[in-house]
């Protein structure tokens, strides 16, 4: 809808990989009913993961219960080769993911939607997950997909467009190092954008 529509435009405006993030997540929780936690995951071309943001922090304790099990929807989302998606509305028996669905279900949640973010990364450049949260089984339909979609793919091009997109993390180096290293990605995927951009314009 309109709002929809607003929000996204707002994430194209966004002048740093910190705003595109937080407009990403808040966008999120904004127009994707059910959605109680939402955060973003980061993985590094060296597999590593990282939550650079979240609505609450449940949502990084969850978030880091699928790094440390080495599977979940934000993990199989962010991963380069995986899916566009991935969804559950019963985690407490979701045989998926043994670990992650127990302990989500353990703190109240019931639901997850993960989406890819910068999809289509190549090494050694990064890739990522948005990630929706929901106390309520069953909560997140295909309309709640479709619109968690947009935003990955909305987040992606924001993030593409961004100038300078590593300076966000330069305060939480310590936690993601090795960021400054990717500087060299974030650039072929901004160079992507623009061709994807003009070819667009031209067509």
């Amino acid at each position: 809808g309109a709002q929809l529509a607003e929000l996204t435009r707002l994430l194209l405006r966004a002048g740093t990989v910190a705003e595109v993030l937080s407009r990403v997540v808040h966008a999120a929780t904004a127009v994707i009913p059910g959605a109680d936690l939402v955060s973003v995951t980061l993985r590094s071309p060296e597999g590593t993961f990282h939550t650079p943001v979240d609505t609450g922090p449940v949502a990084r304790e969850l978030d880091e219960v699928q790094y440390h099990a080495g599977h979940g929807p934000c993990v199989d989302s962010a991963r380069p080769a995986g899916p566009a998606y991935a969804r559950s509305g019963n985690l407490a028996t979701e045989p998926a993911w043994p670990e992650f669905g127990p302990a989500a279900a353990g703190r109240g949640y019931s639901s997850v939607l993960s989406t890819a973010l910068v999809p289509d990364a190549e090494p050694p450049r990064l890739s990522g997950a948005l990630n929706v949260y929901s106390r309520r089984p069953g909560a997140f339909d295909d309309d709640a997909r479709d619109r968690a979609l947009v935003l990955g793919r909305d987040g992606s091009l924001g993030l593409a467009r961004t100038a300078n997109p590593f300076e966000a993390f330069g305060r939480t180096a310590a936690a993601f190092e090795g960021m400054a290293r990717n500087a060299n990605a974030f650039q072929a995927l901004a160079r992507d954008a623009r061709a994807l951009s003009a070819a667009a314009r031209s067509a």
